[in-house]
């Protein structure tokens, strides 16, 4: 498919929806011969989260399976005042969740380094993302799976959209569809136990990410710049988990269990 010269929003404003979205969803962007840039990312804190980012011709996505992303503030508030809520000014929140579609986000909106930054604002202590070059048919597949669960919905062969804390056993039931290294893959409910499968199979993280980050504030710091806000100070308070993510179901009362 040829790589389109204008962004999708100039496009939207001459022609109608109806034909945008059959043009956008009736058949994979994957392209013939080309790679597939897939991260899997496991997130520590409580309760922890796991979570796929694939990057392909140009494109990228974001599967959150059974994931809240877009909704931090929302639940922050809940517990918490709006002064310490502020935290998530400037990230378009209400897009994301506008935007979100059987869990899984396209363009802009699968940002990766915005999603660590939300997911560090949002009290996780520690981000590994796990990098993989797929190719070939495997690389199709890799965005295949995700972009037919996007474009097809409870119709897709592979249905993204899954229940809140079944994270992992989606991401682990993906990577077992992609076969090769992945094959066989165990089904664990933890991300810590997904980190140790991903050393098993010898892959090391490519980035660790913590709140304190250079790539993190750094983000953070633009986002609020281009809003026009304030820097937000990033200190050891900050760098604290909220304390609506300390409350953990019975039976796992530490986040060595996440």
């Amino acid at each position: 498919m040829q790589q389109m010269s204008q962004p999708v929003t100039d496009v939207l404003r001459h022609i109608p929806f109806l034909t945008l979205f059959l043009f956008c969803c009736s058949a994979p962007l994957a392209e013939p011969g080309g790679g597939t840039l897939m991260r899997v990312l496991v997130v520590f804190g409580a309760p922890g989260h796991s979570s796929v980012h694939l990057q392909r011709g140009g494109q990228q996505l974001y599967w959150d399976p059974g994931g809240a992303y877009g909704t931090e503030k929302d639940d922050c508030l809940e517990y918490n005042s709006d002064s310490f809520c502020g935290r998530f000014d400037g990230f378009p929140l209400e897009r994301l969740k506008r935007n979100r579609r059987f869990d899984v986000f396209v363009g802009d909106d699968a940002d990766l380094m915005r999603v660590v930054s939300i997911y560090h604002l949002d009290g996780d202590v520690k981000s590994q993302v796990y990098h993989f070059e797929l190719h070939g048919d495997m690389g199709r597949r890799a965005w295949d799976l995700v972009h037919r669960g996007w474009a097809e919905g409870r119709r897709a062969r592979f249905r993204t959209d899954r229940n809140p804390m079944f994270c992992v056993k989606a991401v682990t039931e993906y990577l077992a569809e992609l076969g090769g290294e992945f094959k066989g893959m165990p089904r664990p409910w933890f991300p810590s136990e997904l980190a140790e499968e991903m050393a098993r199979l010898g892959a090391k993280p490519s980035h660790v990410y913590r709140l304190n980050d250079p790539a993190v504030t750094s983000y953070i710091a633009q986002t609020r710049r281009e809003a026009g806000l304030a820097a937000l100070r990033l200190d050891r308070e900050t760098d604290q988990s909220l304390p609506h993510r300390q409350v953990l179901p019975a039976g796992f009362e530490t986040w060595e269990h996440w």
